[in-house]
């Protein structure tokens, strides 16, 4: 119970805080309110990623939405000849 309150916590942390260069498995454990080691395992046992992978695949997922956006808006700029 306690371990999928951490899990949770880091979890909402790391989204909220993806751009934060300071962003790491330690901060997300500090806000989660328990040490690294122990978030790291209860994160593995429940998400079957480590907390860093999450982290990395957060901050993937928001490059290939932007990625998107401009994309789309490149399209819609060419068809109207503004590109």
């Amino acid at each position: 119970m306690e371990e999928q309150r951490w899990v949770r916590e880091a979890v909402r942390y790391i989204r909220e805080y993806y751009s934060d260069s300071d962003l790491s498995e330690e901060t997300a454990a500090e806000a989660a309110g328990t040490d690294r080691i122990s978030l790291c395992r209860a994160f593995f046992r429940l998400t079957g990623m480590t907390c860093g992978q999450y982290i990395v695949q957060t901050r993937l997922a928001h490059v290939e939405r932007i990625t998107w956006k401009r994309r789309v808006k490149c399209e819609v700029c060419r068809r109207k000849k503004y590109a």
